[in-house]
């Protein structure tokens, strides 16, 4: 079905979905031919099911693997409770969920990554230009507040864990980006680590997830 329509002339380079190169680097038309191709269609990367990629400021691509069930349940319950709260405080912001991308810059350079759930406050939401809302052109801009879901255990010092830890604090809360608050939820054990921009602490619920305090409260 896929045969040379999986080729694509990009900027002198062909795209062959079904070999994609991860060491080398790829522009943002390629990035987002790519990923447009995926609504339609799944990558088995290194054994596990892909329809997402982000791009780093290297332009090497990082599949993003689809999720399990009950993960996806837990993001899609905190979404819906942030778009009742957006809506219930005619507060007017911007929420987006798995695949919502933004260009975080980091070090000067596109660095593309899709939070699982993300907020953006009105005043930046209503002011956004075509390229902005279409595209991954346009002048710069990032959520305020960004949530993470996860395995990634009680052990601070497990691999996932600072894997994430290093993503917030290098990429999200990055010079020149929006983002001041990030969670990340374990739903298996029912906690969250909160990382403040400008924090280095970070704050374990232990047990509490503190979607209690703002939206409505995670169905257990």
């Amino acid at each position: 079905m896929f045969g040379h329509s999986n080729m694509l002339q990009v900027h002198k380079h062909k795209i062959d979905l079904d070999n994609l190169d991860f060491n080398r680097s790829y522009t943002l038309e390629e990035f987002e031919y790519v990923n447009e191709q995926l609504k339609t269609r799944t990558l088995i990367v290194d054994g596990e099911p892909v329809n997402l990629f982000e791009i780093d400021e290297k332009g090497h691509l990082f599949a993003m693997p689809q999720t399990p069930y009950r993960r996806e349940k837990v993001v899609f319950e905190i979404s819906g409770q942030l778009r009742h709260w957006i809506l219930s405080s005619r507060d007017g912001g911007g929420g987006t969920c798995s695949q919502g991308g933004f260009n975080f810059y980091v070090r000067g350079n596109r660095t593309i990554r899709a939070p699982d759930i993300t907020y953006t406050p009105k005043d930046i939401d209503r002011n956004l230009n075509p390229q902005q809302n279409w595209t991954f052109k346009g002048d710069l801009f990032t959520p305020i507040f960004v949530i993470e879901v996860g395995g990634i255990g009680n052990d601070i010092k497990n691999s996932k864990f600072v894997y994430l830890d290093e993503k917030i604090k290098n990429e999200y809360f990055a010079e020149g980006t929006s983002v001041q608050l990030c969670w990340l939820i374990n739903p298996q054990n029912k906690n969250e680590f909160i990382h403040t921009k400008g924090d280095s602490a970070v704050k374990n619920t232990d047990g509490e997830m503190s979607t209690k305090k703002i939206f409505y409260p995670i169905s257990r």
